[in-house]
């Protein structure tokens, strides 16, 4: 198994030695040896190690000699052999959760709050909610996502904005809640 950010190495076993011009594929296009497609040619062996992988490099792994060809498929994370003797590589995706999460908050009367917290996975959909109402974004609530860091913004504070807000994020439905703002 490789976790994402590890490397990937496939082997390719041929019936003849000393072949040299193999051509390993991802997806539809060659691959070039370079620092992050690092590939070797020992005997009968052919090697591949894709550097530093990433869950979005799906598609078929492929070596071709000329009209032979042997392949693996990554689909939906996992890569599924389909003959030959190709590694398999797996991506274990680390779980979601709350990194930094909301701090209480006390505000000044017309003044502004602001609430953060951090996930540990970027791109999620996040949703902000005051006493389980879900919140939409306007001139009093200002929403803004950069990576992992989720922020409400909460403008010209009343004594109304009190209570408890809470930030969903992800469709695991992670949350993290017990942040209450107070004017003065």
């Amino acid at each position: 198994m490789v976790t994402a950010g590890e490397d990937a190495v496939f082997v390719c076993e041929l019936s003849h030695a000393d072949v040299s011009e193999g051509v390993w594929w991802l997806g539809f296009s060659p691959l070039q040896k370079n620092e992050m497609n690092q590939m070797t040619c020992q005997g009968r062996q052919h090697q591949l190690v894709l550097t530093m992988t990433t869950p979005e490099e799906t598609g078929t792994v492929a070596f071709v000699i000329g009209e032979e060809r042997t392949s693996a498929h990554l689909f939906n994370m996992i890569i599924i052999p389909l003959f030959y003797s190709l590694n398999m590589l797996h991506f274990l995706e680390l779980p979601l959760f709350f990194k930094d999460e909301l701090q209480n908050v006390e505000a000044e009367e017309g003044g502004t709050a602001s609430l953060s917290c951090e996930v540990s996975k970027a791109g999620l959909s996040v949703q902000w909610k005051k006493n389980r109402l879900l919140l939409r974004a306007s001139r009093k609530y200002e929403m803004k996502q950069d990576g992992c860091l989720l922020q409400l913004h909460i403008k010209d504070l009343k004594f109304e904005d009190s209570g408890t807000y809470t930030c969903q994020a992800g469709s695991l439905g992670c949350q993290c809640s017990g942040r209450r703002t107070s004017c003065h």
